[in-house]
Order: structure tokens, then sequence, then C-alpha cells
């Protein structure tokens, strides 16, 4: 915002005389860091310069001296003193700033490898203390110097903290900073070794870099915390006489996702998170190459997804602008046809008859219920005995939210006949034999634990390393589908028994007790596993 003003004698600012001034209120104060601001603007907010008495000349000097406010501004913020590289870096910092960083990040890392977070990286940690002290030395040349930190001098880079070019001396200058970084959290690390956790870097840069990085953080006026978010939108998912709630699992995953976000950040104030935070978490969750693309992808998402519920809540008040996290593209990957996801009928054979020995409730019924119905393994988790009913001469099941149960679409209520093959297996022997309520546990947080439980028991049956891409779960779902298309069971009701949206106004109508003769004459329709006698 820029203003003219008629300025009376100021005593508190000298320079300014009767006359006009231009004012200049600039965005500076919220993103420009305080220590530039104190160097440079005396940690001003506004800019203020004389125009002189006439008020025609000073119209007339007013867009040159408004440019030339702008342009210090502009070479503040981009060309602070002491950044590396000849301009053009997105964010230039200092020297002492980027080793001051590295160092805290090397801190942190220590920090949770010793609480038992898992941190790969080329820290200090693996190599010998008299390789940094030769390198900060300058003793190493360019290509050792690269070898031992060159990847950190490339994330700086792509962080747009510097554009050295490799082997100048601004390049060397700032690898030989990395191994001051290094050097000194090897000393910490020892110290904390031996209980001394007060530990401070003695060198001169690493001290400068730190002195500014803390005059530059500031509290923030508010906390608000992910799982905060998060239990402010379970609740507002549970208002109302029909709410639809949110998924336990669901609920479990959002919250594990924010826990690893806000450790890998350092904080779990949502209110304080960036996309550059993001970005750098995407960049470690890719490069450990341990993770699916998808993977990776859908824990970015679940982050911008809190971020817009605290939107949702306090609209107009938390990030009032957007979305922090909107510009970040999640990584891209290459969708595996649907069939290597699927189970073979050898391998749903081989789980079917390893379930037949299985005295465990979940492994001995749920791979059958699922090879029988394409039921999602969350569904038929929190099955009840309640949920089964006779009509005519046959037994359904009904999938629905009752009892605060939460499914993943609307379409996904439903109600299933009872396969021929599961009453042979005597799987209706079992539901009787159960008094009252869930099948499968007794207490509900256990409800949560079938999942991986059943995972890991398939993996036991079938390595990953034998069928990567097979989903252990979520595999029956697809073989049923096929099975249905192998036995020519209709589509109607092939969509309707998976609980599918096939779209149209039609999921609106009928759906009553009338249709579930024929809904079983088509569930008859898909042929047994041949498992052999039991």
């Amino acid at each position: 915002v820029v203003s003219l003003r008629l300025a009376l004698s100021n005593p508190t600012l000298p320079e300014i005389t009767d006359g006009y001034e231009i004012q200049l209120h600039h965005s500076m104060g919220h993103d420009l860091p305080l220590y530039l601001r104190e160097d440079h603007f005396a940690g001003a907010h506004e800019l203020r310069r004389p125009l002189g008495g006439d008020r025609k000349r000073a119209l007339r000097l007013l867009p040159s001296v408004l440019q030339e406010l702008r342009d210090k501004i502009d070479f503040v913020r981009h060309g602070e003193e002491g950044a590396l590289g000849p301009g053009g870096a997105r964010h230039p910092k200092s020297l002492a700033s980027i080793v001051a960083a590295d160092y805290l990040v090397q801190i942190k890392a220590d920090l949770e490898l010793r609480g038992g977070a898992v941190f790969q990286s080329d820290s200090a940690v693996a190599l010998h203390k008299d390789l940094w002290m030769r390198g900060y030395m300058g003793f190493l040349n360019d290509e050792e110097l690269r070898r031992l930190v060159g990847n950190r001098i490339e994330i700086a880079r792509r962080q747009g903290w510097h554009v050295c070019e490799y082997g100048s001396l601004e390049w060397r200058n700032l690898a030989r900073g990395l191994c001051i970084s290094s050097y000194e959290v090897l000393a910490r690390q020892d110290e904390r070794s031996r209980n001394i956790l007060d530990g401070k870097p003695d060198h001169p840069l690493l001290q400068k870099g730190i002195a500014r990085v803390l005059r530059t953080k500031r509290a923030p006026a508010r906390i608000l915390t992910f799982d905060h978010i998060i239990d402010a939108e379970i609740k507002y998912r549970s208002m109302g006489r029909d709410p639809r709630r949110l998924a336990a699992y669901t609920v479990e995953k959002f919250r594990r996702h924010a826990q690893e976000f806000a450790i890998f950040r350092n904080s779990d104030n949502a209110l304080t998170v960036t996309a550059k935070e993001a970005i750098l978490w995407r960049h470690q969750l890719l490069s450990t190459r341990s993770l699916a693309n998808s993977t990776v992808k859908q824990k970015i998402q679940n982050i911008k997804t809190i971020l817009n519920w605290a939107r949702y809540h306090e609209p107009g008040i938390v990030f009032p602008h957007g979305n922090p996290l909107a510009g970040v593209r999640p990584p891209q990957s290459i969708r595996q046809p649907s069939h290597l996801r699927t189970y073979t009928l050898a391998e749903a054979t081989t789980i079917l008859r390893a379930a037949r020995l299985e005295k465990e409730p979940i492994f001995r019924w749920i791979p059958f219920l699922c090879a029988y119905s394409g039921m999602r393994i969350g569904e038929a988790a929190f099955l009840k005995k309640e949920d089964f009913f006779q009509h005519l001469d046959r037994w359904y099941w009904e999938v629905s939210t009752n009892g605060g149960r939460s499914l993943k679409t609307a379409s996904s209520q439903r109600r299933i006949p009872v396969h021929q093959a599961l009453i042979a297996e005597g799987f209706m022997d079992f539901v009787f034999s159960v008094k009252k309520g869930p099948l499968f546990y007794r207490k509900y947080s256990k409800a949560h634990r079938i999942r991986p439980s059943l995972a890991t028991w398939v993996r036991s049956l079938i390595p990953y390393l034998h069928r990567p891409n097979l989903r252990p779960n979520h595999g029956w779902r697809h073989l049923f589908e096929d099975l249905c298309r192998r036995d020519q069971m209709n589509e109607d009701a092939r969509a309707y028994i998976l609980g599918r949206s096939v779209g149209g106004s039609r999921e609106l109508y009928g759906r009553s007790d009338i249709m579930l003769p024929g809904l079983a004459a088509a569930m008859d329709q898909v042929r047994p596993f041949e498992i052999g006698e039991q």
C-alpha cells in the first residue's frame, strides 16, 4: 500500500521535515525474515522517504522513489548479503544459514534414531570423524567432497537456496561448511552417548547460522494439532439423525499419516504447515524406494484433506487464502493391471484349505466369506449375529451402518445371500454358536487389527517375493468379480452384491424383499471352489 501524505517535523525521524513524504506499507513484515528487516530496515514494517514541500514535485518524484524502495526490498529478499551463487536462486540463503539448517536436520535425525525411528542418509553417522575434519580443513579435492556431501548440496540447490556450480569456490566453501556441520554433529552424538545433553556447536559459522535461525522463529499465536482437526471432523460427521460417520480404519489411517508428517517436520501444529515441508517429505518418502508411489500419493492427499477439514470448520479464519498444500503435486505411478492384484484360483484354493485348519474365527471364516461374496475385509470384520436373517427358505446377511458402523459408499449398504458352499462349510453353524453381537471380536478396538492380521497371514502362505502386486485383502473382491463374469451372473445382481455404484437414479428405487429370491438364484450361479473334502 502506497500513500502520499503531508508530514510535519518529527523529532523521532530527523530525516523527515515539513513537507510531503511517500509511505510504503509492504508485505515484507510477513515474508521477510526478522534479522533481514533488522539489518536493512531497522525492523520496520513500512518505509518512508521525504519528497519535499512542493506537492507537484512530490507527485513527479513519487514513481521513481517508489521503484527505488521496491528494488531495495527485492534486493534484500532475493539477494541476501552472503547468499551463495551469482543470483537466480529462488530462496537464496547465506552459507551460515545453509550449514545451520543442515546441522539442525542431522541433530533431529539423531534424536529420531535414538527414539527408534528409521533414518537413512549420508550424514555423519556412518563416516569417520577424521574424514569430516579433513573435508572442512580443505584437504579433499572436488570429487572427494562431491562423494562426501554432494547429495546434500544438491538437496539445498533444489530447495532454491543456492546456484553454486560444481568445482567453483562457492561450491567448495559450501562443501566445507557441510563437513563442519557433520563434524559438529558427531561431537553432539558423542556427548549424548555420555549423557551430556546441552552441547552446543563450537565453530563460529554454525553459531552465527543457528543464531539467525533462532531469531527468525516466532511462536505462533495459536496451536491447532492434526489430532484436534480429526477429532472435530469425527464429531461433525456423527451429528444429526442419520449421519455418515468416518470409518474407524479411515480415522486410524489419517492419524497415522498425520503423525508421520508431524514427526518429519518436528511439529504437530497444523497452522504452521508449508508447501516446502510437504515437498521435502514427499522427496524423502520417494527416495527410500520402500513405498509405492501410490502410497506416497495417498499420504500427501490425506494431509491435504486434514487441512481442508480445518478450513471447513473455521472458514475465513484457518488458511483464509487456501490450503497451503494446494500446489503440491502428488507423485505419479503406473497403474498395475487388475489381474496382477487378483488371486488366481490356485492361490484362493490354497488359502481356503489353510483356513480350514485354523481355529481363530477371523482366519477360519473371513476368507470364505470374502471368497463367496466379494466383501471388503473391513465390512466382514464388523459383522454381527444380528445382521443375518432368513427370508423364505434362504439365509442372507445385511451390510449396513447400524450400530455406528461406517461404509465406504452409500451403495455399500446391501443384503447378500449366503452361498450354498458356505452353508456346506458350516458357516451358519458358527453364526448360530455366537450368543449375540460381533462374530469376530469381543472388544471394538480389536476389529481394526483384523485387516493387517489377515494380510500378514495370507503373506505367510503367498510370500511377497512370489506375488509382489497381489492385494492380500482386496484380491478377494477382484476374484469374486471374475467368478461372476465366468458364471454369467447378471450385471445388476453382481454390482449390488459387491456394493458397487453403477450410477443413475435406479439405485434410489426398489431393493425390497421382493428381489431377494432372484438375488439368491444369481448367487447360486457362482460355482464353488474345488477345495476337496473337509
